[in-house]
């Protein structure tokens, strides 16, 4: 089920926001270990959110814009885990994400946008501890900056910095990517 409404305000602003809903029944999905994998069976349910706000000068996006963006998620797992010559424990874990980014384009070919996301999740007790399912130590999060240049349609220059608090070490990345699009587009069919 997905519901979307959205509109404009006033000539240089417009909105959209969206609910989504999602729910599956599943047996015997494997996650972890390639070779002892976990077994998952139940019933999961997923909820989605999302906002999306832009403005552009008199709707002129091309000189000069404005993208805010913001999305919620929210899982439920209800079932049953089977564990490697293990019994089959209960789990019911609700986990949660969400994000917020920005991005300005204050005037032709240049970009620059800032993005921040997290996930948290339930403790699934200690009969997980020492299985992939255990919960970490803190709630992961990441932050990033970024500014690109496009020299046309086709090309596209991004410098990105992110810093990933995941794992049990903060992690810091740097990249530089060059996008460059041939073939058929919008404004040329051939």
């Amino acid at each position: 089920m997905q519901a979307k409404i959205g509109g404009d305000v006033g000539i240089s602003h417009s909105w959209q926001a969206g609910l989504s809903y999602l729910s599956g029944e599943t047996a015997d999905r494997a996650s972890g270990d390639e070779d002892e994998p976990l077994l998952f069976s139940g019933d999961t349910d997923l909820l989605i959110a999302e906002l999306v706000w832009k403005w552009a000068p008199n709707g002129n996006w091309k000189q000069r814009n404005f993208k805010f963006q913001a999305e919620y998620l929210k899982r439920n797992e209800q079932g049953r885990y089977a564990l490697p010559e293990g019994p089959e424990l209960p789990w019911d874990v609700t986990q949660e994400g969400w994000y917020l980014q920005a991005v300005y384009h204050p005037r032709p070919h240049w970009r620059f946008g800032i993005r921040y996301d997290t996930l948290s999740s339930d403790d699934p007790g200690m009969a997980f501890d020492g299985t992939p399912l255990e919960l970490g130590a803190s709630d992961p999060e990441r932050y990033s900056l970024m500014t690109d240049w496009s020299h046309s349609e086709f090309s596209r220059v991004r410098l990105q910095y992110t810093r990933d608090r995941a794992g049990l070490l903060d992690d810091e990345q740097w990249g530089l990517q060059y996008i460059y699009s041939i073939g058929a587009h919008g404004a040329h069919s051939f």
